[in-house]
């Protein structure tokens, strides 16, 4: 009897230490299972964030390829002399260029020179990498097509960039399908005036294949959209084209997807999660994406068809993980989780636990001391021990690639007069309202750090002039017209800001900086709220 009570005690205190700890690992796998499928879709979100950026690279660096060598052709020697004293002689040269350029580059499949009179002068085709020149009894009058009519009417530098469609020959889509982009732009003689164009037909399979290549990287499936809805480009070919070809005109992104259309059409950069999964969309003008240099040398006007500018003709490169694929993959880490917590269990649920806990807790404080020793408590901004860290990076990093940066040295005018007669909690709300301001009128890789009290200093990592700089010091200055409120009081403060441009106001972190602050010491003396560029 009494062994009999004592087993009963024995299994009913291992049935309540068991169901205890049955129930302790239950809801820890369950946080960590939450944790972990959160954390995934973040992750996720992130990655292909970063890779639609990637292709958007990947699309601008084909173009500006296309432009460079677009560039170099209209100041051809060769075209030069033929255009302006009239040697026919030097056709055949032009010619030869060409086809070297044609075999080198494997992706033109037509180089032309077509003169003002719409005549192609000089031809040569790829022909499948055995590129040829085009005998003068096949040239052929180009004036009534867009893209002579739209290249022609265009200045000296500027260029034309065609939509992406389907290469048509003799009036039919050529077949297998030619995806073509026509580039092109004007050439004059001495004197300025344009006797023509010169215009490469691109193959954009060749850079549809590089985006192929990238997207492996890639959880989702990748497609290009034209602004009209149509596939340039997915994994289901029969879905491509639908603009040109009457048999597919119904299979459309927005007839498939309307709602989600809805908004990714609406905003250049957008990230959605529907019922039909995740879409990523990033935005693509291939008439736009052209920047000109300082000295103005080069220009786009955007032109791309009739009647269209260059902000009209987008492409929409879209990343699509289906809600099916985002459930298998949660899935997944329910079975892992699972599987870990039973083994667990069995092997060491509780001291497990333990050790995963004091884990967590030794990197909470690491963080904990390093945003104390980094960053500022009052305005979440980093401090000046960051920001001598960051110099050091970023000047480094300067010297590297040879890029310039500028320092914002910033000093409210007025903030005295808010802790004088409001006391120290007004003022600490006018700087957490101050620095929010500042955050917003920024860009994204422009740092915002606070040394101490009311001064400010504003990084910007990389500048291609003063007028850059310029520009920020002016909108941080608009962003203090407004009043700080502070419950029902209003203040108004300004803004003193210096500026110096790294390397030509100091190529050390000390005299950078110093130099910012003597600018900005200057506006002082000269009536505040204001900017100044430091000068001997």
């Amino acid at each position: 009897m009494f062994y009999e009570k004592k087993y009963k005690s024995i299994y009913f205190y291992f049935i309540i230490i068991f169901l205890f700890l049955g129930s302790l690992l239950a809801v820890t796998t369950a946080i960590l299972y939450h944790r972990e499928t959160s954390d995934f879709i973040k992750r996720i979100k992130t990655e292909e964030t970063i890779h639609n950026d990637f292709h958007v690279e990947v699309l601008s660096n084909c173009f500006a390829t296309v432009i460079s060598d677009l560039a170099f052709l209209k100041e051809q020697n060769e075209l030069k002399e033929l255009i302006n004293t009239g040697n026919r002689g030097m056709e055949d040269k032009i010619a030869e260029e060409y086809l070297q350029l044609a075999a080198k580059k494997g992706y033109y499949d037509q180089i032309r020179f077509i003169d003002e009179t719409g005549m192609e002068r000089v031809r040569v085709n790829y022909n499948g990498g055995n590129p040829y020149k085009v005998n003068n009894d096949s040239l052929q009058l180009k004036k009534n097509r867009y893209y002579f009519q739209d290249t022609i009417k265009l200045s000296r530098d500027s260029f034309f960039i065609s939509p992406l469609d389907l290469n048509i020959e003799n009036g039919k889509i050529e077949i297998p399908f030619k995806p073509m982009i026509r580039f092109a732009s004007p050439v004059t003689d001495n004197s300025g005036i344009i006797k023509g164009i010169v215009i490469l037909n691109y193959l954009a399979e060749k850079m549809i294949e590089n985006l192929d290549r990238k997207t492996n990287m890639s959880t989702g499936t990748k497609m290009v959209i034209n602004s009209d809805g149509y596939w340039l480009h997915c994994s289901i070919e029969e879905n491509e084209w639908g603009f040109m070809l009457p048999e597919r005109k119904d299979k459309n992104f927005a007839l498939f997807y309307p709602s989600e259309w809805d908004k990714i059409d609406s905003k250049d950069e957008v990230q959605i999660r529907t019922e039909n999964g995740l879409f990523t969309s990033t935005t693509f003008y291939p008439a736009s994406f052209y920047k000109p240099s300082d000295d103005n040398s080069f220009k786009t006007d955007g032109a791309v068809s009739p009647g269209l500018s260059g902000r009209d003709y987008y492409w929409k490169i879209i990343s699509h993980i289906s809600t099916d694929k985002l459930r298998s993959e949660t899935e997944l880490i329910m079975i892992k989780f699972f599987s870990l917590g039973t083994l667990l269990f069995f092997f060491a649920a509780f001291p497990a636990w333990l050790t995963a806990q004091t884990i967590i807790n030794g990197k909470l404080r690491r963080i904990k001391l390093f945003r104390s020793a980094n960053f500022d408590k009052l305005t979440d901004l980093p401090n000046r021990a960051y920001l001598m860290s960051s110099l050091n990076q970023i000047i480094s990093e300067s010297r590297r690639y040879d890029r310039k940066f500028a320092v914002l040295y910033l000093d409210l005018d007025g903030f005295k007069e808010v802790n004088d007669t409001s006391g120290h909690d007004a003022g600490d709300q006018v700087l957490i309202q101050t620095a929010e301001r500042f955050k917003n009128c920024t860009r994204d890789s422009d740092i915002v750090y606070r040394p101490g009290g009311d001064e400010f200093i504003i990084i910007l990592p990389s500048i291609k002039s003063h007028q850059s700089a310029v520009r920020a010091a002016e909108k941080i200055i608009l962003s203090t017209k407004e009043p700080f409120k502070v419950k029902d009081t209003y203040f108004k403060i300004g803004v003193s800001i210096g500026i110096s441009i790294y390397p030509e106001h100091g190529d050390e972190i000390n005299s950078i900086v110093n130099n910012a602050d003597s600018a900005m010491y200057e506006v002082k003396k000269q009536g505040k709220n204001n900017f100044a560029i430091y000068s001997e």
